[in-house]
């Protein structure tokens, strides 16, 4: 065992440069202020919000392999827009710091925790990563260098640093996670390598073993394709999707591919990777501009699902063969040009897949001689017809993935975010039983229906809905991924207590959404999802929260006390 001993660095005013911090408010500085705290004393880096200090970096003892603890204050100066809403969040949103070890290329970031005591009372101390400092320094950026950021504040107070003798283990029987990265990063993509590393890499680290990266939105593409049309930059901001086509097409300009680099860093990084394509709508009204104003949902409105009155649906169908083609050339592209490992359908938003369009009409009519429309919404022979329609779909990918497996001679593998439970599967077209019969779904994501028809009842993804769908992949080589990011029990159950409850049901492994494994900067949430498939440890979880953040009572900030009666919080 080590007999090094632990070490607080509480003086961050010793960061480099010297001339990057001031001990009164100067333009695009650190501020530099002294605190007393339980136990230690130290001055803590402050970099207010709409202020871009440069980065600062703070040399480590050569400690060896050790456990970085790192201490955050959450109680800064809020934006002045929280200010001007009565309704004030109570999340710390709007404080996050960011950071690196000095031989890493990206960065990480940290979110302060909650704890039930006042905001101002306390220093939110997060587990952050165990390496070897020995040699390294740590460095500390502020998160105002994106436009989303601008209103973000940092504020650090100290380091933290625990020799031990071993790391933590991820054996290769425990990678049972997958993470699903949708494109939008607090509104931006991805601007660099950098950026993508800061998105896949903390994952390395983890029970992951797939990650699903969107590359398109239908035929809005999120890089160089061919085949359909790259995000444009419209250049408003406040109009969805906000700058993520401005960062796309600086990669663009630097002839960066960004699939190619995250493909590169995902395999670098020992993890699957799958190319994602997620369907395309308009966002919540009014933001109800298209991605690409050339983009098949607005030059083809022919192509749309039409409800059973004839009114037309924002979401393209299946029905139609150009639907169809449209995404078979996009995934026979990306299959082809990228070390890709899979594809996913994200079917869990964006539905309908199929409504009442000609096709379906005239395909029911045929079989059953009645018209679709007359019939009640939820007659399980229009849930037949469309899920014909899907089938077909799904039968022309596998052929499409076949062929390029045969030129590339690797196995592409095809996963299906799909609805909460069978019953709704059926209503949208997601024929289970035939999928899993004909093997046109490799990994299976029941996921929670958002946007569920009322007469079809439970949305949430439950352990009860898991095991139906275990009762269909039992005996098949199909794993059974439930999304575990979203809480079905609504705050009343643990995610540990909820993942052991789904692979009780019959769960393979587990989705946790972005923003989860990976986190927003949240460690104590991302320290235990990411470990979620050590299945046989999950009852041990909650004891590791304790090991992981806690609060650390503040005496004086700048010599003076905060006594919520008598001290600065009094607020003049």
């Amino acid at each position: 065992m080590t007999q090094r001993k632990e070490q607080i660095l509480s003086d961050l005013s010793k960061v480099q440069p010297a001339e990057a911090i001031a001990e009164t408010p100067t333009s695009d500085r650190w501020l530099v202020i002294p605190y007393e705290a339980e136990g230690f004393s130290g001055k803590m880096l402050w970099s207010p919000w709409r202020s871009q200090p440069p980065e600062v970096t703070l040399p480590l003892p050569d400690l060896g392999l050790c456990r970085i603890h790192v201490g955050i204050y959450g109680c800064a100066e809020t934006p002045t827009w929280t200010q001007q809403n009565p309704r004030k969040q109570t999340r710390y949103h709007w404080n996050r710091l960011e950071l690196r070890l000095s031989d890493e290329d990206w960065f990480d970031f940290i979110l302060p925790e909650r704890f039930a005591l006042p905001a101002y009372s306390y220093f939110s101390e997060s587990y952050w990563k165990t390496a070897n400092v020995s040699g390294k320094s740590l460095i500390f950026a502020p998160c105002s260098r994106k436009e989303a950021c601008l209103d973000y504040t940092t504020l650090v107070t100290y380091v933290r640093l625990v020799p031990v003798d071993y790391d933590d283990t991820w054996p290769r029987e425990t990678k049972r996670l997958v993470n699903y990265y949708d494109g939008n990063f607090n509104g931006h993509f991805c601007q660099d390598v950098s950026d993508i590393k800061t998105q896949i890499a903390p994952l390395a680290q983890s029970d992951c073993d797939t990650i699903f990266w969107t590359t398109c939105r239908e035929d809005t593409c999120l890089y160089p394709t061919q085949v359909g049309h790259v995000l444009p930059d419209h250049g408003t901001p406040g109009v969805y999707p906000h700058w993520m086509g401005r960062d796309l097409h600086r990669m663009l300009r630097r002839g960066e591919d960004p699939l190619k680099l995250a493909c590169d860093v995902a395999h670098a990084c020992g993890l699957k990777i799958f190319a994602s394509q997620r369907r395309q709508t308009c966002r919540v009204a009014p933001h109800v501009f298209p991605l690409h104003p050339e983009a098949l949902l607005v030059g083809r409105p022919d192509l749309r699902c039409v409800d059973s009155t004839g009114a037309s649906v924002p979401h393209l169908s299946l029905a139609y063969p150009e639907v169809r083609q449209m995404a078979l050339d996009l995934f026979g592209e990306q299959t082809r040009k990228y070390d890709l490992d899979g594809v996913h359908l994200f079917w869990g938003r964006g539905v309908p897949l199929v409504l009442y369009e000609p096709p379906v009409i005239e395909a029911f009519v045929r079989e059953f001689r009645e018209d679709p429309r007359n019939l009640p919404k939820d007659d399980p022979r229009i849930y037949k017809t469309r899920g014909k329609v899907v089938l077909t779909f799904l039968r022309g990918l596998r052929k499409k993935l076949r062929e390029v497996e045969t030129a590339k001679n690797k196995k592409l593998r095809m996963a299906i975010t799909v609805m909460n439970n069978p019953r709704v599967c059926d209503y949208f077209g997601m024929d289970i039983q035939t999928m899993v019969k004909e093997e046109l779904v490799d990994l299976l994501i029941p996921f929670p229906c958002h946007y569920l028809p009322e007469f079809l009842g439970e949305w949430r993804c439950t352990p009860e809905a898991v095991a139906e769908f275990a009762a269909i992949t039992k005996g098949t080589s199909v794993r059974l991924i439930p999304d575990c990011g979203y809480d079905y029990s609504e705050g009343k159950v643990l995610v540990e207590h909820r993942a052991a409850a789904f692979y009780d049901a019959g769960a393979d492994g587990l989705q946790i959404m972005q923003g989860s494994v990976r986190g927003f900067g949240n460690k104590l949430e991302d320290h235990v999802h990411r470990r979620l498939g050590h299945r046989d440890e999950l009852g041990g979880l909650n004891l590791l929260r304790s090991q992981i953040a806690r609060a650390i009572t503040i005496k004086t900030i700048a010599g003076l006390p905060l006594d919520r009666y008598q001290g600065i919080v009094t607020c003049g």
